[in-house]
C-alpha cells in the first residue's frame, strides 16, 4: 500500500481532497495533511510519503521550494503541484524539479484521483523494474565466480589470450592483465579414466577439498579440469609478495597434500607447479606444466615436479592433425576403422616432419589417442582387455620402444576395438537397441517419449519396449531415469547449480517431480545428497 500527503494553506481545499475522494479504491493506505510547506517537510522527514499533492503559493515554504527539497532528499516521491494561476514560469520551475504533474484550479476531485492513480502506476512500474534489476544483479553476483572460472579456462586451456585485450570485460570481471599468478597441476596416477564414474567424482571432490584446505589463505583460487583429467589450480593476485610467500613453501605444501591424498584415498597423486609469472603467459605455462606432468605415470608415492626452465625448442610443439576435425575421438564414435587408421597415420606423418621431436609431444599423442579408445570402450560397456593387445602400454611409457612401434600399436588396437564392437552389434535387434540407447543419450536432457524413440527407429513402440526390456533387463523409462539421476548426482557433487537448474538440465519440467524421483531412486532428497 502507498501513502499520500496533501498540502495547502486553505483548510477547505485540504479536507476536500482528503475526505472527498475514495483513496482506498486505488491503493492509498494512509492520508497525511499539512497546511504549510514547513509542516509538510516535517511529515516527509518522519514518514514514508509516496505521493505529494501541494499548492504552489503557501506561506513559509512554497510548493516549488517544497518540490526542490523533496527532489534532493526523496527523489522517488511523486510530486503533483496545483496552482490557481496558469503561469508559464511556474510550469517551467515544476519541470526543473521533475514534478510528475502540474494542475491548475479549478480541478475536479475525479481528475485529481486519476492523476494520483497514474502516479501510482508509475511508482509500481519503477518498483517492478528495480526488483528485476536487483534480481539480475544478484544473479550476476552469484554467477561471477563461474564466469571468471570460464574466462580463465578460455585463456589457460584454449589459449584465447586475445580476451586479455578486452579492457572493459577485464574491468567488469576485476581481472588485470598485469596481475601475477602461480599455477598448480594435479593428476591421479594410474588408469584414472578406467575407474568407475562415481570413483572419479570422489577423487575430483578430494582434489578440491584437500588442496583448498591448505591454500585457503590465498584467495582467489580458480579450479579447472582439462581433457586429460588434470586439475588446474590458479592463484591470481596483484600482490607479488603474497605469491612469493606461497612459492617459498609450496614444495612442503605439495608433499603434505600428496601424503594426505595417498593415505585418505589410497591413490598416488602427481603434482607440478609453475614459477610466478604475469597473466599474459598463463597459456604457455599451462602447456609446459601439462607436458611435464604427462611424462610421469604411476609409482608408489607419486611425482612432485618443481619449476624447470623450458628449452626454447620445446615451445609451441603441437600437431595440426590432432585437432583437425573430424578428430580421432569423433571417428571412433562412427566406428569407421579405415578413417581411424588414416587419422593415426596422418598424425604420425606430421610428427615425423617436425624439426624437433620431443618426448613430451610423443606422450601427448599417446595419451590423447589411448584415452579416446578407453573412454569409447567404457561408454560402449566393453572391457579393455577384450581388445587391447599389450595392456602394459596403457600404464607405463617405458614400454614404448619407438615412435614407429607406438604407431603400429595404436593402429592394431584401434582395429581390434572397432571390429570387436561391430561383431557384437551385427544382429538387427542389437543394432536397434544400440541406436535406441544413442538416441536416449543424445536427448535425455529434453522431454523424451517412447513414441519419439520408436519413430526415430521406424518401429512400433510396443515392439521397442518389449525388445529393450528383454535384452537389457530394464524398461526404457527406468533406463532414461537412471541416466538423468546419474547426471543429476554429478551436478549436485559439483555444487555449481541450484536444484531447480539441475532439474531442468536433466530433463525434468517440474522441480517437484525431480525431487520425488531423486528421493525414490537414491533414498535421499537432492538437498540432502548435495
Amino acid at each position: 500500500m502507498f501513502n499520500l500527503l496533501i498540502v495547502d494553506d486553505e483548510i477547505t481545499a485540504v479536507k476536500g481532497l482528503a475526505y472527498g475522494i475514495s483513496w482506498n479504491d486505488i491503493g492509498i493506505d494512509e492520508i497525511f495533511t499539512a497546511y504549510n510547506g514547513q509542516e509538510a517537510l516535517e511529515i516527509i522527514n518522519n514518514h514514508k510519503i509516496d505521493i505529494l499533492i501541494s499548492d504552489i503559493r503557501m506561506p513559509l515554504v512554497t510548493g516549488l521550494e517544497l518540490a526542490e527539497r523533496i527532489q534532493e532528499t526523496y527523489p522517488l516521491t511523486k510530486i503533483i503541484l496545483i496552482s490557481g494561476y496558469d503561469e508559464f514560469d511556474y510550469a517551467q520551475e515544476a519541470i526543473k524539479y521533475q514534478v510528475f504533474r502540474y494542475l491548475t484550479k479549478p480541478i475536479a476531485n475525479e481528475e485529481v484521483k486519476e492523476v494520483v492513480n497514474e502516479a501510482l502506476r508509475d511508482i509500481k512500474n519503477s518498483l517492478k523494474k528495480n526488483k528485476e534489476l536487483e534480481k539480475a544483479n544478484l544473479q550476476i553476483e552469484e554467477m561471477m565466480p563461474y564466469v571468471i572460472k570460464d574466462y580463465y579456462e578460455e585463456i589457460i586451456i584454449k589459449g584465447n589470450t586475445f580476451l586479455l585485450d578486452d579492457v572493459e570485460a577485464n574491468k567488469y570481471l576485476s581481472i588485470n592483465s598485469e596481475d601475477y599468478f602461480l599455477m598448480l597441476t594435479c593428476k591421479v596416477d594410474g588408469p584414472y579414466v578406467t575407474m568407475p564414474l562415481k570413483t572419479r567424482e570422489t577423487y575430483k571432490l578430494a582434489f578440491v577439498n584437500t588442496i583448498k584446505k591448505y591454500v585457503s589463505i590465498l584467495p582467489p583460487i580458480y579450479t579447472i579440469y582439462d581433457h586429460y583429467n588434470h586439475l588446474i589450480f590458479v592463484y591470481s593476485n596483484d600482490s607479488i609478495s603474497k605469491l612469493n610467500e606461497l612459492e617459498s613453501s609450496i614444495s612442503k605444501l605439495a608433499e603434505t597434500i600428496q601424503y594426505t591424498f595417498r593415505h585418505s584415498l589410497g591413490h598416488t597423486l602427481s603434482m607440478a607447479w609453475s614459477k610466478i609469472s604475469s597473466i599474459p603467459n598463463i597459456h604457455e605455462t599451462y602447456k609446459a606444466l601439462n607436458n611435464q606432468i604427462n611424462r610421469h605415470l604411476h609409482n608408489e608415492t607419486g611425482i612432485i615436479i618443481s619449476p624447470i626452465k623450458k628449452k626454447k625448442n620445446q615451445l609451441n610443439q603441437s600437431l595440426f592433425n590432432m585437432k583437425k576435425c573430424p578428430t580421432f575421438k569423433s571417428l571412433l564414435e562412427s566406428f569407421d576403422v579405415n578413417r581411424c587408421v588414416q587419422k593415426i597415420q596422418l598424425i604420425f606423418e606430421e610428427y615425423s616432419n617436425l624439426d624437433y621431436q620431443t618426448k613430451d609431444l610423443t606422450l601427448n599423442i599417446f595419451y590423447t589417442l589411448t584415452n579416446n579408445l578407453i573412454e569409447s570402450s567404457i561408454s560402449n560397456n566393453l572391457s579393455i582387455n577384450e581388445w587391447v593387445t599389450d595392456e602394459s602400454y596403457l600404464y607405463s611409457y617405458e614400454s614404448i620402444e619407438s615412435v614407429k612401434h607406438l604407431e603400429e600399436w595404436l593402429i592394431i588396437n584401434t582395429q581390434n576395438y572397432i571390429n570387436h564392437i561391430l561383431s557384437q552389434t551385427e544382429t538387427e535387434k542389437h543394432a536397434l537397441i544400440r541406436k535406441a540407447k544413442q538416441y536416449i543419450l543424445d536427448n535425455y536432457t529434453e522431454q523424451i517419449l517412447l513414441n519419439d524413440i520408436a519413430n526415430e527407429l521406424y518401429i512400433h513402440p510396443n515392439y521397442l519396449s518389449k525388445l529393450f526390456k528383454d535384452n537389457e533387463n530394464i524398461n526404457i523409462t527406468q533406463y532414461i531415469t537412471n541416466l538423468r539421476i546419474e547426471h543429476a548426482k554429478e551436478l549436485l557433487t559439483e555444487n555449481t547449480h541450484k536444484i531447480y537448474e539441475i532439474a531442468e538440465i536433466c530433463g525434468y519440467s517440474s522441480t517437484a517431480h525431480f525431487n520425488r524421483t531423486f528421493k525414490r531412486e537414491v533414498g535421499v532428497s537432492p538437498k540432502e545428497y548435495k
